[in-house]
């Protein structure tokens, strides 16, 4: 089980585990900023490796810009 504590302790951790379907993907690890934004995937393999993903100065664009 990836066992992730928040990069800020003002994040959230929603974790989704896969039991049983034979996926290569056995649990899903989302770490979310206080205002909603994706700052972090962790993903376990069902060999146990892990690949963590970051993500940083988003910028949101809206219609025709």
């Amino acid at each position: 089980m990836v066992d992730e504590a928040p990069l800020d302790s003002r994040n959230t951790i929603f974790a989704w585990s896969s039991i049983g379907d034979g996926g290569q993907v056995s649990e899903v690890q989302l770490e979310i900023t206080p205002s909603d934004q994706i700052i972090r995937i962790v993903l376990m393999d069902a060999d146990g490796a892990e690949t963590e993903f970051r993500f940083a100065g988003w910028k949101r664009e809206f219609g025709d810009q």
